[in-house]
């Protein structure tokens, strides 16, 4: 995965909603689903269900950390939870948005919470050549999450697989539209800002079907 992929990754899953994140331990496997804001060619309508689910394959570490406080309190202990335990408490959270623009192989943020962790997990022959990072941010209630992998793989609601390519392409001609003042992007609840959009868009990746959607 090259850098451009993850940049254009980074734009199709800004200000996602979060729905689910599963891993099972037996595949070395992880789903997560969100309600993405991704907008077809052509001018048609966006899809009624934006729901997409990120397979990741060969997961070799999970770790994540629940706090009672608000995400920059430093000294907040960590709530332990395990694995099986990983979806209801990302649901616990009623179904929040990401936002932040960088999520793969990001760098930035993730030694504030590694020393206090709820969970942490690794599974024999996985990999962590990358990563992606997640968070949930309530009131007075926070989550964060990383898990590392090896392939990504993206699949609609009827577990047709998205090409890589066809994903980010989808995610930028939304942020491209609302910039533009496309329509189809009113509603949102999202006003432009000045952050420009990457043109560059990364290759696709393909892969064997197969993944769990999680419910709204």
């Amino acid at each position: 995965m090259d850098d451009d992929t993850k940049v254009g990754i980074g734009v199709a899953l800004n200000e996602a909603t979060l729905l689910g994140a599963e891993v099972s331990r037996e595949r070395r496997g992880a789903a997560i689903t969100f309600a993405v804001l991704s907008l077809p060619p052509d001018g048609a309508s966006p899809p009624e269900d934006s729901r997409v689910s990120l397979v990741l394959d060969q997961v070799g570490r999970v770790v994540a950390s629940l706090r009672n406080a608000r995400w920059d309190d430093d000294q907040a202990p960590a709530v332990p939870f395990a694995l099986s335990d990983l979806l209801p408490t990302v649901q616990s959270f009623g179904n929040l948005p990401v936002y932040g623009w960088e999520f793969i192989d990001a760098e930035a943020g993730y030694e504030r919470w590694a020393n206090r962790l709820s969970l942490d997990e690794r599974f024999e022959g996985g990999s962590n050549q990358h990563s992606i990072t997640l968070f949930q941010e309530g009131h007075e209630r926070d989550l964060d999450l990383r898990i590392w992998f090896s392939g990504l793989r993206v699949y609609r609601p009827n577990h047709a697989e998205i090409s890589l390519a066809e994903f980010i392409a989808a995610g930028k001609r939304w942020w491209d539209g609302l910039h533009s003042g496309d329509p189809r992007t009113q509603g949102s609840g999202i006003v432009p800002g000045g952050t420009p959009i990457p043109p560059e868009i990364g290759p696709g990746r393909e892969g064997p079907a197969g993944a769990r959607i999680h419910e709204a």
